[in-house]
């Protein structure tokens, strides 16, 4: 390990030391964002697809497009959003690189604030990048990340249900962290459980909506809202969770 960067400010060497412990799952996750879209420039190149002509129809398809391998980018790249939380709380303790901590005078509760403060960051660079890429690449009129569903609010937006998504992530990669050694184990069993709950939600779905009364009592709006803040409070807990067990722990 590098020990120069405790030479710096305590806070600021534990936050250069948990992006630096990160960085290649931060990277990956980059990478994911403009899969997509590099994907379809590159096919549409290939298949001299591009707009012909001005003509505003043509530019609107091509930036819907986008648009969509922009969306397409965001769900790929929430992928690596377990495990950069699960690398952020079980990385060291798996190779005891962190018992190094025990010597330089830290409280705990700083060592587990910057890996918190490491994770949320990347979380909301991402958010931040691929939702307003998306927002930039949105043909006028057309409906966005942003846009609520039957006329409700932000929660009823797909840009809610984006949020609540990547919270779950990475709650269940830092609580798993917290507990396994193995911050591989915990960001696979994370990304398997989150995708378990969308499969069992998703049948939920197609089950009210087959078989609820057409009396509107439960429309499509407000199943859409539960989901949202359903997602938003087990990503709560459990990264209430992590962070209690985190602070509980003697070691790194």
């Amino acid at each position: 390990m590098n020990t120069n960067v405790y030479k710096r400010p305590p806070m600021l060497a534990l936050l250069i030391k948990d992006f630096r412990l990160c960085k290649p799952v931060i990277v990956a996750g980059l990478v994911a964002l403009f899969i997509p879209t590099a994907a379809f420039l590159f096919g549409t190149a290939v298949d001299r697809a591009f707009p012909s002509s001005i003509h505003p129809e043509h530019v609107r398809e091509f930036l819907q497009d986008l648009m969509t391998m922009m969306i397409f980018g965001l769900l790929l790249s929430a992928i690596t959003l377990p495990a950069v939380a699960a690398v952020a709380a079980a990385r060291e303790r798996r190779d005891r690189s962190g018992e190094f901590l025990h010597t330089v005078p830290i409280r705990r509760s700083r060592i587990v604030v910057s890996r918190i403060a490491v994770v949320f960051a990347w979380a909301i660079i991402l958010l931040f990048i691929g939702a307003g890429l998306t927002e930039i690449l949105r043909p006028a009129g057309a409906d966005g990340l942003f846009t609520p569903q039957d006329g409700g609010g932000f929660d009823a937006s797909p840009a809610a249900l984006l949020i609540a998504t990547y919270l779950l992530l990475l709650g269940a990669g830092w609580v798993l962290g917290a507990i396994l050694r193995s911050d591989t184990i915990a960001a696979a069993v994370a990304l398997g459980a989150c995708t378990l709950l969308g499969v069992v939600l998703a049948l939920e779905q197609n089950h009210i909506q087959d078989h609820w009364t057409p009396s509107g009592q439960w429309p499509p709006l407000f199943y859409f809202r539960f989901l949202v803040w359903l997602l938003i409070a087990i990503g709560s807990t459990t990264l209430i969770a992590g962070t209690i067990i985190s602070l509980r722990r003697t070691s790194p």
